[in-house]
């Protein structure tokens, strides 16, 4: 019997990595995030694999999984595993950061019950500028320069590097619609919006909080967004695995809201889904090459998904920027590519992250009039509401899938 591997949600690897300390620890919501929902990654996993969490899946969770046929691995607490360690065949978190090396590492005794301690190594500059947005714009100059494609963005509509407030100032009153963004934070968090100027002294003080922390920021023009778009690899010892696209979609702030599954909405104009069809053909390949390009692929192993945005340009023409972001980690993304695996291929599904204000995720989920399972013989999901976390802890946070077919 081969060794299990070992899978932990710690969501918060991006805020860990800005901070840069091995002793960072995330505040109160971010922790009962991470609790609430820690047990998502069992969609990553084989029923061989280990799972830690705070607190055990509830019985309720376990036949709800049971029922429609999704992972089930083993779970144990972390005080558990603390105390009594197995052996493993590697650690899969969410993502790797300073804080989290360096708790694994003493989770398992630097290494102990891995068949290589090299598995836990230390934290290394280089691993915090890789994950920098300033990766990820590097990896777009290159491209931009040495694969243009007339629907790609243009160089100069691209994120610009500022290291004072005075830079940002002038710039925007030039653009008076800018985005900035933090070289280090979450996916999605880290924007600070320019919508009017003279720029309003909260944004001023804002821009100077995160030239002091983090050294520059990064600014660009607002898009008319159209849709979002993400690329998931897989990278082994330089070698790296396409696996598949994430329809994801945010909030007007860029934040992550959820997914798409089995395909894009149905009532996306002919024009759009002719240019995402011509996206999806092309970015796998063009992404693959970039990063052996740029030996990006032999920085890094490990999991990563590559956000890109279509947008409509002044002239209204359809474009997309091909490498807006890195994420050095997991995505939920990678949960949706799992989840539409026991889609029936007669549905569409959308799978979104909860956070409540007012009441509790078990009592929003008994609102839905929860649906189990409605399957066809050959066993994938047709329709349904099914809650993919905890739901009977009073949690705060959570993630559920609902499917339903599609129309003829």
């Amino acid at each position: 019997m081969s060794l299990p591997r070992l899978y932990i949600f710690n969501p918060t690897c991006d805020f860990a990595v800005a901070n840069g300390s091995p002793s960072w620890q995330p505040n109160a919501t971010l922790s009962r995030m991470e609790e609430d929902m820690a047990s998502i990654v069992r969609f990553l996993s084989n029923p061989e694999d280990l799972v830690l969490v705070n607190r055990l899946p509830s019985n309720e969770l376990y036949r709800v999984m049971e029922s429609v046929g999704f992972p089930q691995p083993r779970f144990r607490t972390f005080d558990s595993y603390s105390s009594t360690p197995e052996p493993i065949k590697e650690i899969r978190p969410w993502g790797w950061s300073p804080a989290f090396n360096r708790m694994i590492a003493t989770l398992t005794e630097a290494g102990k019950y891995l068949p290589n301690p090299t598995g836990v190594s230390p934290w290394l500059l280089a691993d915090k500028e890789l994950r920098s947005r300033q990766t990820s714009l590097n990896a777009l100059h290159h491209l931009l320069k040495s694969h243009f494609h007339d629907n790609f963005i243009s160089l100069d509509m691209i994120s610009k590097v500022y290291n004072n407030k005075v830079e940002i100032e002038t710039y925007a009153a030039t653009n008076p619609r800018l985005l900035l963004k933090l070289p280090w934070s979450s996916s999605g968090r880290g924007l600070i919006p320019i919508t009017e100027t003279p720029v309003h002294q909260s944004v001023k003080q804002q821009i100077n909080s995160a030239l002091k922390s983090q050294g520059y920021l990064m600014a660009e023009p607002f898009l008319d967004k159209v849709h979002d778009l993400a690329f998931l690899f897989q990278i082994d010892q330089g070698e790296i695995r396409f696996l598949g696209i994430s329809r994801f979609f945010t909030n007007h702030k860029g934040q992550y809201q959820g997914n798409n599954l089995g395909g894009f909405p149905v009532d996306i104009p002919e024009e759009e889904k002719e240019f995402l069809k011509w996206a999806i053909d092309l970015l796998p390949g063009l992404l693959t090459k970039i990063l052996y390009e740029t030996g990006l692929a032999e920085a890094y192993s490990g999991p990563l998904g590559i956000d890109t945005l279509i947008f409509r340009d002044k002239e209204g023409k359809l474009k997309i920027n091909p490498c807006l972001e890195i994420n050095w980690r997991y995505t939920m993304g990678h949960i949706s590519l799992e989840l539409e695996k026991y889609l029936n291929p007669s549905s569409y599904g959308i799978f979104r992250t909860w956070h409540g204000k007012g009441k509790t995720f078990t009592q929003w989920v008994g609102e839905q009039s929860p649906q189990h399972k409605i399957c066809n013989n050959t066993g994938k999901i047709i329709s349904g509401f099914i809650p993919l976390t905890e739901f009977k802890y009073n949690n705060q946070f959570g993630a559920w899938l609902e499917v339903i077919p599609k129309k003829p």
